[in-house]
């Protein structure tokens, strides 16, 4: 009898706890419940607006590719293929925050993709960034080289003798010519068609008083007969650069300028160069 009444007791004390018990933590739950659906709410909107900035992104980059390739073709490099505009690598698994995906999948898919957008608007930037510096260091290289390509006519006057085999003016014999004579008065000016440094400022046997001009790749000019000269060997000059003044010194009949281009050291048609008198070359 005793301990059916101490039983009795029991299950009137602790049957009514537990119950409270059990409601508070269900309604403890319910308020994180809520409390977490807000914070994903606000998750989901901060997700839209990375999604809009990520298209705006991907067509900015796409752009900026267009004009890469547009760059490329005027720096004289070939465009980039379609596989390498895909940017794509491989081996890589999609990455989920267990937590999110099991609280609501969807919203952790679309985080993943955007992780996979960034990644991928991360290569395009860097292959954009490849490109752009490709093609400068293209363009930068073509600009050296046109500055020091011997283009411009040394001094005024007409072409007295052109480069090739002739008869000597003085020996009356067949001799090749390895440069070009521009007939002038003496004391025209004499300029540098390109960039170059001095190699040699002073007089020689057949000559005279000479010029001897680098241009660098392998390009070197000759300037003989003057009447004085005004650079040293050593000396840098710039295209358009006063060099010497035209005259008759060395082996000569009369005041001139003779006109040499060296390719690799060997003599060649200055006429291959010269733009400024066939501009339809430019």
């Amino acid at each position: 009898m005793l301990i059916a009444l101490l039983l009795a007791s029991f299950c009137l004390l602790y049957l009514p706890g537990k119950a409270v018990v059990s409601s508070v933590i269900k309604a403890v739950n319910i308020h994180a419940l809520e409390n977490l659906e807000k914070e994903n709410e606000s998750l989901r909107a901060q997700v839209g607006r990375i999604d809009s900035r990520i298209t705006m992104l991907d067509a900015s980059f796409g752009a900026m590719l267009a004009e890469s390739q547009i760059f490329r073709q005027i720096a004289g490099l070939p465009k980039l293929e379609d596989g390498v505009l895909a940017v794509g690598v491989g081996g890589t698994m999609m990455r989920f925050d267990d937590d999110l995906l099991e609280f609501d999948s969807r919203l952790a898919r679309r985080m993943n993709s955007q992780e996979q957008a960034v990644d991928e608007l991360l290569r395009r930037a860097g292959l954009v960034k490849i490109s752009f510096q490709d093609a400068l260091a293209r363009v930068t290289e073509v600009s050296l080289r046109w500055s020091h390509l011997p283009m411009l006519t040394p001094t005024s006057g007409y072409i007295s003798s052109t480069f090739g085999y002739r008869i000597h003016p003085l020996f009356h014999q067949r001799q090749y010519h390895t440069g070009l004579d521009f007939s002038t008065p003496t004391g025209e000016p004499i300029y540098a068609p390109a960039d170059g440094k001095v190699v040699r400022s002073s007089r020689s046997s057949g000559l005279g008083l000479s010029v001897v001009l680098d241009h660098g790749f392998g390009i070197s000019t000759v300037y003989g007969h003057c009447s004085r000269l005004v650079v040293e060997s050593g000396q840098e000059v710039r295209r358009g650069d006063i060099i010497a003044y035209v005259g008759r010194s060395g082996i000569t009949t009369g005041p001139h300028l003779h006109y040499e281009v060296h390719l690799d050291g060997r003599p060649t048609n200055p006429f291959n160069y010269l733009l400024d008198l066939f501009p339809e070359r430019l």
